[in-house]
Parts: C-alpha cells; structure tokens; sequence
C-alpha cells in the first residue's frame, strides 16, 4: 500500500488511472521513462490530470517486474519532490 497515490482497484480489464497526490504527474512520467524505461500517459489527455494511465498485462513475472521499477520511481520521485 503506498500513501502516495490513490487508486480504485480494477474490477475488470486491464487499465487503471491512479491519482498522484504529490507533484507533477508530468515530471513523473517523464522520471519513469527516462531513468526506469517504464511508459505511463499522463492523465490530462483523459480529462484527468492528477492521474496516469497504466496497462496492466503480461506475464505474471513481468508484471511483477513493472510494478516493482514504478514503485522504485514513485519512491525516488516523492523523494525528491518532498526534499528541502
């Protein structure tokens, strides 16, 4: 459970839209991509730009793996957004 985003979880399908409590949802998808590889979309495209829009599919052990370089750019993110 992270204190950082706010997310329904999915009843169906494969996409889900967690909101970012801190920060740029920008700079963050930025952040991910550039030094984890990872792609989220920011939210403003879908009206809703607190959040970013993931897929979720695959392989177990590759989601898995996803989910675990987006926890480590959600870590490295709100330190460096909650730094002095």
């Amino acid at each position: 459970m992270r204190n950082d985003l706010e997310v329904q979880p999915l009843k169906f399908g494969t996409v889900v839209f967690p909101k970012l409590l801190t920060g740029s949802v920008d700079k963050f998808c930025e952040l991910f991509r550039e030094k984890y590889e990872g792609s989220v979309v920011p939210g403003y495209f879908f009206e809703m730009p607190d959040h970013f829009r993931m897929g979720i599919g695959g392989e177990p052990a590759g989601v898995a793996a996803s989910l675990k370089q987006l926890s480590a750019a959600l870590d490295e993110f709100r330190n460096h957004t909650t730094a002095p």
